[in-house]
């Protein structure tokens, strides 16, 4: 019997858990989920804004030296709470430990070998996606470099 999983904003048939282990995995492979994509976010987001105030850094000093304060100061405090928080590492590791409870998921109801080939191309794409994460300090430099 499959129920609708109305935790995530797509709507996905999961297993209904026969038992209090199948509870637990379903509900750690949503937690990871969950953490993954607000770990994804977060790295997306202080690239972004950090990028941006940095490039725009150089167009403002002279003209505009309050603002300037401002995006040094965003910089920054984006650079520290990146370094403590390391968010591309933790979006990789949650991300990881999705796709083996998924794997886990499958194994337990006898579905892997099905699907084993199309997992194997999805882990190798999200593992060349997470592997590919860059340091904000070399963003920051490239702009610097070209700005």
């Amino acid at each position: 019997m499959l129920r609708e999983n109305k935790r995530i904003s797509v709507p996905i048939a999961l297993p209904t858990p026969s038992g209090p282990i199948e509870q637990i995995l379903l509900d750690k492979h949503q937690e990871y989920l969950d953490k993954a994509k607000v770990n994804k976010t977060f790295y997306y987001a202080t690239r972004l804004i950090a990028g941006l105030s940095a490039a725009f850094l150089p167009f403002v000093v002279s003209s505009y030296p309050s603002v300037a304060i401002v995006l040094s100061i965003i910089v920054a405090a984006i650079t520290v709470v990146d370094t403590v928080f390391d968010f591309g590492s933790s979006w990789a590791r949650y991300s990881r430990a999705t796709d083996l409870l998924a794997m886990a998921e499958l194994k337990m109801n006898g579905e892997y070998k099905k699907y084993k080939e199309l997992l194997e191309i999805i882990m190798a794409t999200e593992q060349n996606m997470v592997s590919n994460l860059q340091n904000l300090e070399d963003i920051l430099g490239k702009v610097q470099y070209e700005g």
